[in-house]
């Protein structure tokens, strides 16, 4: 779900109520977000902002040139139903090498994660992937051909070619057949509060990497297993 723009006198809580009122109509609610990504325009401090979303909820904040319209805030989220929220299990702080993960996982048929790494190099993209891959097999019981969706997030504007060269290649490597969507982004700067206990970090990781995975048949079984509980 995205909610773009809002004038720059209205907050991230009236972000968050523009999203409960579509939540309702979909069998779900915000206590069922997989993450937030709020995009803030460059002049306005992370810490604030966070503290008005849920703290269970992983959450990247991005800090940008502008927004559409001119808006102050822009608020993105993924959310389970309230059925598949009843099956999942969340993973608020996964240590993987040298990332730091946040999960919801469906066991064997789902999994959403956000992953964060402070290495400025770029081999520290060869830690999240392998990372993610760590976490779909070890903790979600999925595939690597189960990955649907990969985005990344950096503050290397200057490298972004570099970025997108790499990450090309470490794909291949894992599979050359099946790759998941990849989109790259890079931002004036980002933060993962959700892994410092709410305080922004003096050091903010250096990139940041938002996944989906998913069997849909097993998904399919699960929910329908589960129908009506």
């Amino acid at each position: 779900m995205k909610i773009v723009p809002l004038p720059a006198q209205e907050n991230v809580k009236k972000c968050l109520d523009h999203c409960s009122a579509v939540l309702d109509c979909t069998q779900s609610r915000i206590e069922n977000s997989l993450f937030f990504i709020l995009y803030l325009s460059h002049s306005l401090s992370p810490l604030e902002e966070y503290h008005a979303l849920p703290s269970r909820i992983p959450t990247i904040i991005l800090s940008v040139p502008s927004l559409p319209m001119n808006a102050s805030h822009e608020l993105q989220l993924a959310a389970l139903t309230h059925q598949a929220a009843r099956l999942a299990k969340r993973y608020l702080c996964i240590n993987i090498g040298p990332v730091q993960i946040a999960a919801t996982v469906v066991t064997a048929s789902f999994c959403a994660a956000t992953l964060a790494v402070s290495n400025n190099d770029i081999t520290a993209l060869r830690d999240l992937i392998t990372a993610a891959n760590t976490l779909l097999k070890e903790v979600a019981g999925l595939r690597y051909e189960h990955w649907v969706r990969f985005r990344l997030f950096h503050k290397e504007p200057d490298r972004q070619y570099m970025v997108n060269d790499q990450l090309a290649r470490m794909f291949a490597e894992i599979n050359t057949d099946v790759a998941p969507a990849v989109s790259v982004i890079p931002v004036l700067n980002l933060w993962c509060p959700s892994f410092t206990a709410g305080v922004v970090p003096a050091a903010p990781p250096s990139f940041v990497a938002l996944i989906f995975a998913c069997d849909l048949q097993a998904l399919d079984v699960h929910l329908w297993m589960h129908r009506g509980r």
